[in-house]
């Protein structure tokens, strides 16, 4: 797989932008959200880290959506995420359902135990495909 687009943003300032280290941003927000696309033929790897809130859910289905219009299968890359909120999971079930409910066109790779968690107490683990012994992608970030 070759990366194809990293996008790192302090919520809530500005438009998406690339860094290496996440910028600066409102101390009382605490947001943080990096994203990486990862191409490979017929799919794509979504590598998110951080946090999933209200302040960068949009950017999340932003990041989603481009990764679909590209490519008819993905994998979210859930290992670096450190927190997900209900905003979060509107997103995966939004774009879930953008996808007629086809269960292997969006695919939950790795979540840590808080989102497995999450993803039981919501009934989304018996909708999603969850692979939870997966290896770290390529150009996973550091």
């Amino acid at each position: 797989m070759r990366p194809s687009a990293s996008i790192t943003r302090p919520v809530p300032q500005g438009t998406p932008e690339q860094h290496d280290a996440p910028a600066p941003h409102d101390p009382y927000d605490g947001s943080y959200l990096a994203t990486r696309l990862l191409l490979a033929e017929g799919h794509a790897v979504v590598a998110v880290r951080g946090e999933i809130d209200p302040l960068t859910a949009d950017l999340f289905g932003q990041q989603l959506d481009a990764a679909f219009a590209q490519v008819p299968r993905i994998v979210v890359d859930l290992r670096e995420v450190t927190f997900m909120d209900s905003s979060g999971v509107r997103v995966l079930v939004q774009s879930f359902r953008d996808r007629d409910l086809d269960p292997t066109a969006l695919v939950l790779r790795a979540p840590s135990p808080f989102i497995q968690r999450l993803l039981s107490i919501t009934g989304l683990d018996k909708i999603f495909t969850i692979e939870t012994d997966a290896p770290s992608p390529n150009g996973a970030m550091a």
